[in-house]
């Protein structure tokens, strides 16, 4: 190991202890980490084990420039929000605000305020607000800490509202991925209906509206997102009674075994031969599961998927017309088969979970293959119910 990753890592030990309170035991301080490199160094190691850092920790504000800094208070106070949730956003006259106001409602307090919209900041993949020199980019609380599908999804709608606006208020949608196109005539707007409908396994990410009608839900994946959906709720009853059965070794060739590295009651899935597990894919699980996992609940509106990491430069608007350039359109289950993306429920490892162990459906290109470096386990679906 390099003399300066022992350094950051030994800074990790201080943090880890003032975590558990045991502050006194640090004969060191992590205020003199100066060097972005440095900086950059520890962030990296704290994310490999799962300690997740918000971007406004890693960037202080203070660090903006003065005058970009003032206008930074003047937004906290104008916006209700702590000075903790901004932060220096690349250049010293760019502002972060990580806060969970709408994006769209966000960039329209800041109109009010005096600035401009403007889809070429960086920072952000639907841009930002500027005021003569200062910028401004919005970070929803809930992307942060590894939620980067939520600023993807916040990408979509976000630039899809502005240009329907630049359209007076009224456009067609035609999605593309090069092969297929999908079309969506008279929408006045794209709005997140996922904070209400969770309940429902609702799974569309943005719902393109034509007044107060759904035409079309949109559920949004980044390029090479590896899983389907988190699935804890939706199948409680399989996980618990895994985690039950394990705990009583009641499976062949499963044991759990507590995580040194995590508190009570977090723990590895290992084999006989005290090998962790990678996963542990459940087989023989009903098919009827398979289209709610992609597209949810049947409704009255078509719902696809699309993949892509979207940038400002997908979207454009020709007359009355947005195009949306995406890398793949799944329409109907068929179309997840013969991506080789067919769903496949497995358990494995989250130290931030309960037990340290989630269930999620990933697509079988995303499951360890058998024969390969990673140990894996199958488990029929008739033992855990």
């Amino acid at each position: 190991m390099m003399l300066k990753e022992a350094i950051i890592r030994n800074y990790i030990r201080i943090i880890l202890n003032e975590a558990k309170g045991d502050a006194k035991s640090n004969k060191s301080d992590i205020s003199d980490i100066s060097d972005p490199k440095d900086k950059e160094l520890l962030f990296k190691l704290l994310e490999e084990i799962q300690i997740l850092i918000t971007e406004a920790g890693k960037d202080d504000y203070n660090l903006l420039s003065p005058e970009a800094n003032v206008e930074a208070n003047y937004l906290a106070g104008e916006l209700g929000l702590d000075t903790s949730s901004l932060f220096k956003a690349g250049n010293r006259n760019r502002i972060g605000v990580i806060t969970d106001i709408p994006r769209q409602e966000f960039f329209n307090i800041l109109k009010a305020l005096g600035y401009e919209r403007d889809l070429s900041i960086p920072g952000s993949g639907s841009g930002g607000m500027k005021k003569g020199t200062i910028e401004v980019i919005h970070k929803p609380s809930s992307a942060q800490g590894g939620g980067h599908g939520k600023e993807n999804e916040e990408t979509f709608r976000g630039i899809l509202n502005e240009l329907i606006k630049q359209a007076s208020g009224t456009a067609n949608i035609e999605i593309h991925d090069g092969d297929n196109t999908v079309e969506a005539k008279d929408i006045t707007s794209v709005v997140d209906n996922s904070k209400t409908k969770t309940g429902e396994y609702y799974k569309s990410d943005a719902d393109l509206m034509s007044g107060e009608n759904t035409t079309l839900g949109v559920s949004i994946k980044k390029d090479g997102e590896a899983r389907w959906e988190s699935s804890k709720v939706r199948l409680r009853d399989i996980y618990n009674n895994f985690i039950e059965k394990a705990r009583k070794d009641e499976i062949p060739n499963m044991k759990l075994v507590q995580r040194l590295d995590a508190k009570e009651g977090k723990y590895f899935m290992q084999n006989n031969d005290g090998l962790n597990y990678s996963k542990v894919v459940i087989e023989g699980f009903p098919d009827d599961f398979d289209n709610e996992f992609i597209f949810g609940k049947q409704e009255k509106f078509p719902v696809i998927v699309v993949e892509r990491s979207f940038s400002p430069d997908d979207f454009k608007l020709n007359n009355n017309t947005i195009t949306v350039q995406v890398s793949k359109i799944y329409k109907t289950l068929d179309d997840v088969i013969k991506a080789g993306k067919t769903p496949v429920v497995v358990f494995s490892h989250h130290i931030d979970k309960p037990n340290g162990i989630e269930i999620r459906v990933f697509p079988a290109s995303g499951v360890p293959k058998e024969g390969g470096k990673a140990v894996t386990m199958k488990i029929h679906y008739d033992q855990l119910t």
